[in-house]
């Protein structure tokens, strides 16, 4: 399987193309938030704003090399105390995770993103954009750190620090995202009129 940036994107553009939609507001977390990279590195002119919420924008091969190790040794039911050390989870997610295909996350988990960048990176990519985008994450988020030294590399105030939240409270919580998402939704709007 392939989850190369280019890849992800191909499958973004593909999506927009089959429903007519030249430009969009995209808004991706945790794994959606590679797409979003993807999104501002390979097809920043389908964005209408963007908004990447709880990813490590620095992943590489040889981290996820190890968390797929270990879901082809443990299986999926693994993920869901994972998932349950940072909040309550649903039954109706924990079928979800233990129904995971562990071939196609260890594959995702592979993949890695740093052997993409090529002769650029993350903070140029959303440096260059023509559109609205921030960055939100949990102060609690294992990836907090590295998604901190992404936004000290952008213009100040580009990341929304969520005070006590873990990486899937930042999923649950959108209570909290909401408002943030809409000013960027906001923003994008007031440009083009």
């Amino acid at each position: 399987m392939q989850y190369k940036f280019r890849t992800l994107v191909d499958d973004v553009r593909a999506v927009l193309d089959a429903v007519g939609v030249q430009k969009c507001h995209f808004f991706g977390v945790s794994m959606g938030g590679q797409y979003g990279f993807g999104m501002a590195r390979f097809a920043p002119e389908r964005l209408s704003s963007l908004m990447i919420g709880a990813c490590n924008p620095f992943l590489n091969s040889d981290s996820g090399e190890a968390f797929a190790s270990f879901l082809r040794q443990e299986g999926p039911e693994a993920l869901i105390p994972i998932w349950e050390s940072q909040a309550p989870i649903s039954d109706a997610l924990k079928s979800r995770l233990r129904a995971n295909d562990i071939e196609a996350l260890a594959a995702m988990q592979r993949a890695g993103r740093l052997d993409e960048y090529e002769d650029s990176a993350p903070a140029e990519w959303l440096s260059s954009l023509s559109c609205p985008y921030q960055l939100i994450a949990g102060e609690e988020d294992e990836d907090y750190p590295e998604i901190t030294q992404l936004a000290r590399q952008l213009t100040p105030g580009k990341l929304i620090s969520l005070q006590g939240i873990n990486h899937l409270q930042s999923m649950q919580r959108i209570d909290l995202v909401l408002p943030y998402l809409e000013s960027v939704f906001d923003e994008a709007r007031e440009r083009r009129a």
